[in-house]
């Protein structure tokens, strides 16, 4: 059961979450500077960098979401999640800012 969750979490998570992390990026770095969005930037940011990032993000969450669903009990894998992921989140601004 861990594996397929593991396995659904980094095929369609992944494809789904990236771009949309790039563009809202943008967004929310629009709204802050009181201007319009640059679509193109984000774009452009996401194929320089989306490399980069699979390769990063294939490095930690497997592994992170393996032992989540195996070993962590059912009410506490979304601090355990979290907690990883405000680093992660971290490593992407670094890559977007």
């Amino acid at each position: 059961k861990a594996l397929i969750q593991v396995f659904v979490d980094q095929t369609i998570g992944v494809l789904l979450f990236f771009p949309t992390y790039f563009y809202a990026y943008e967004l929310s770095e629009a709204v802050v500077s009181l201007r319009a969005p640059v679509w193109s930037l984000a774009t452009q940011k996401l194929t320089e960098n989306l490399g980069s990032v699979f390769w990063m993000q294939y490095r930690i969450w497997p592994l992170v979401n393996f032992l989540n669903f195996k070993l962590v009990p059912e009410r506490m894998r979304i601090l355990t999640s979290n907690i990883v992921a405000v680093f992660w989140n971290a490593f992407l601004c670094t890559r977007l800012a």
